[in-house]
C-alpha cells in the first residue's frame, strides 16, 4: 500500500426502507489502488489520487501479493493480513465503515422520508 492512494468497494444491499434493513457482505470487499505513486504530488496527474478504471490490482502490489497469490487469500483477508503484519487491528476500520454505511442509510431515509412527506402535503 505504500505511497498508493487506494479506495475500498463494499457490497451492501438494502433490502427494505419501511423497516429499514441493510446488510453487509462480510466476506470479501473489493480493493483497487491508484495507478500510480502519489508522491511527489501532482494536481495535473489524476491517477496519482483517483482511483480509476486503470486501477492497479490487489495481485501487483508488492506489499499484499504474498497474502493474495501466495496464500490465496480474499481481497479482505488479505487487506487484514497486512494490517496485521503492520500490528493494526482490522476490526477497528470494519467496524468504523459499517457505522459509515449505517450513518450513510439513516440520512438517506430521513431525506427520503420528507421528500414523501413534502408531496403528499
Amino acid at each position: 500500500l505504500k505511497f498508493r492512494k487506494f479506495d475500498i468497494g463494499i457490497y451492501t444491499v438494502i433490502t427494505s426502507v419501511s423497516p429499514l434493513r441493510v446488510y453487509v457482505y462480510e466476506n470479501d470487499v473489493l480493493l483497487r489502488f491508484c495507478s500510480k505513486v502519489y508522491n511527489p504530488f501532482d494536481a495535473e496527474d489524476i491517477g496519482k489520487y483517483v482511483v480509476g478504471d486503470n486501477y492497479t490490482p490487489t495481485w501487483e502490489m508488492p506489499s499484499l501479493k504474498k497474502y493474495y497469490i501466495d496464500q490465496k487469500m480474499t481481497f479482505r483477508q488479505t487487506f487484514d493480513a497486512y494490517l496485521r503484519s503492520l500490528g493494526k487491528d482490522p476490526q477497528m476500520i470494519w467496524e468504523t465503515i459499517k457505522e459509515i454505511i449505517a450513518n450513510v442509510c439513516c440520512i438517506l431515509l430521513c431525506r427520503h422520508s420528507h421528500a414523501l412527506i413534502y408531496a403528499l402535503l
